[in-house]
């Protein structure tokens, strides 16, 4: 073999045995931390007592804090952005919807792989309107406001540490049926939706 094709190969096969090393060391390694910021992007299927919401595109990110090397808390924001429209005579609904919450996490692993469930309590904000459009023989109606409200959510998720301090999180979601009670005269939103939700996030720890 001539030294121009043994250079190559040889740099080949180091390159790999090192990846190969740094794998088994990843996997043998306990990854506790203390804290994490995560930023978060997904899809969501809301569901209203009229009609769907529609899809909508989901961004957000906060923080966590372990209390424990199980249990971990964390505060998170989330926007997402709802439409749905069928055209003429047909309901449509299209808004805003900002989340604040909080959850409970709890890791069932120190490894490289650390699945968790989470249960949390989040405040949703809507924008929007909700109605149906105008066809040949009906005017459009519609209902414009800002609605809160407050819902529970269970989930369950991963953390894949792809190196000592970084993460890749893909997760789960379900948001359960919120209060007050809904007015559909006045109420862009019935806050008693069901919302499902995936997203990956990527985390930082430390």
């Amino acid at each position: 073999m001539t030294t121009r094709k043994t250079i190559p190969l040889t740099l080949s096969m180091l390159l790999l045995t090192g990846f190969i090393l740094r794998g088994e060391e990843l996997r043998a390694k306990e990854f506790v931390f203390k804290g994490e910021v995560f930023g978060k992007i997904g899809a969501a299927w809301p569901n209203d007592v009229d009609d769907g919401l529609g899809r909508g595109l989901v961004f957000g990110g906060g923080a966590g804090y372990m209390l424990s090397d199980r249990w971990e808390v964390v505060v998170e924001v989330q926007s997402q952005q709802n439409s749905l429209d069928h055209g003429p005579g047909s309901f449509f609904h299209e808004g805003q919807l900002l989340t604040i919450g909080g959850n409970f996490q709890y890791h069932f692993s120190k490894s490289r792989l650390q699945p968790y469930l989470r249960l949390g309590l989040n405040y949703a904000r809507f924008d929007g309107a909700r109605g149906f459009r105008a066809d040949d023989n009906n005017p459009e109606t519609r209902v414009e406001g800002k609605q809160g409200f407050w819902r529970p959510d269970l989930g369950f998720g991963c953390k894949i540490f792809i190196s000592e301090h970084v993460s890749i999180e893909p997760e789960a979601r379900l948001y359960l049926g919120g209060l007050p009670k809904y007015d559909p005269a006045w109420d862009p939103v019935n806050p008693n939706l069901v919302r499902t939700e995936f997203n990956i996030g990527l985390g930082y720890h430390w």
